[in-house]
């Protein structure tokens, strides 16, 4: 009897100590999100109104102020070449920034802006760059 209940007790702790796999599942739309030091979020988007686009963008910081550096670079396609628009660039230490950086649009143009997130904090500079398409349709 006492062997059979010493292997008894092995066979649990082995069963205790195997490896279950286990896989993270992905959100219903299936987009993944890096993981960054400084960063929590990004957004950005590109509208159009009355013959005025807008490149807009919003970062949060993660944790604790940080310093922000937006660039927005703002292209036109001609032909088949990206012809530069404008330019903006935004500072500030806090929590988060908004930037909105105004554009003349073309009715029926196509149109990219680049966007450069600095964050900086706890010794990293994060470099995070975005690119985003529209038509001013």
């Amino acid at each position: 009897m006492k062997k059979t209940g010493m292997c008894m007790l092995l066979v649990v702790m082995l069963l205790a100590t195997a490896v279950v796999p286990a896989y993270a599942a992905l959100p219903e739309d299936n987009t993944v999100m890096p993981l960054w030091t400084n960063t929590n979020s990004i957004s950005y988007a590109m509208l159009f109104e009355d013959g005025i686009g807008y490149a807009e963008s919003n970062v949060v910081a993660r944790y604790s102020p940080k310093t922000f550096n937006i660039s927005t670079y703002v292209y036109v396609k001609s032909g088949s070449e990206w012809v530069y628009v404008t330019e903006k660039h935004e500072s500030k230490t806090g929590m988060s920034i908004g930037t909105s950086c105004s554009f003349d649009a073309v009715y029926g143009a196509d149109y990219k802006v680049d966007y450069v997130f600095t964050v900086s904090g706890n010794g990293v500079d994060e470099v995070i760059e975005m690119t985003d398409y529209d038509t001013y349709d």
